[in-house]
């Protein structure tokens, strides 16, 4: 695990920072038989546009996000998901949740390198069984340090089965 807090004067905690990946990355946790399709995920409008000029200022590898944590005097950054805010609307509730458990098994993987990085799950909002055994395995098994909720699924844990979700998330 690489130590940034020793190499840096840090002391500035980012709470909203991005990885910015491609699917490749993703798709080396994604299970079969999804893993040889040839778009995880369709690129909605709010991707489009809080893409533009990302991969210039984001490095997506694990040195180029230490080198910028370090050099921005950052002790610990905080990163969500790219991409998610339309996530929880592929019809495909198995699809859903493999690209769920794949993400979180990729953001983990990348975050765990470093103690200067952590990351936040995703979840398949509308099939509540997934939902909560995922929320379990991230939390519990992959020390992540909470989950995304897009504003477009908010109401999805004010419906029926909202509160399984949440008693699963504490």
């Amino acid at each position: 695990m690489v130590d940034v807090l020793e190499t840096a004067d840090a002391w500035i905690y980012d709470m909203d920072t991005h990885f910015i990946r491609n699917e490749d990355d993703v798709r080396t946790f994604m299970e079969e038989p999804y893993r040889g399709r040839e778009r995880l995920l369709a690129k909605g409008e709010w991707y489009l546009q809080a893409g533009r000029g990302v991969q210039e200022r984001a490095p997506a590898d694990l040195e180029g996000c230490l080198r910028r944590v370090r050099d921005e005097g950052v002790a610990y950054a905080l990163n969500f998901p790219d991409g998610a805010m339309n996530l929880n609307l592929i019809r495909d509730k198995q699809y859903l949740a493999a690209y769920c458990r794949a993400y979180n098994s990729f953001a983990a993987d990348f975050a765990g390198q470093s103690n200067a990085l952590g990351a936040m799950a995703v979840l398949p909002f509308d099939n509540v069984p997934a939902a909560v055994e995922e929320v379990n395995r991230a939390i519990t098994q992959l020390g992540m340090a909470g989950v995304f909720l897009s504003l477009r699924v908010a109401s999805v844990l004010d419906g029926i089965h909202g509160h399984e979700i949440r008693a699963a998330s504490f």
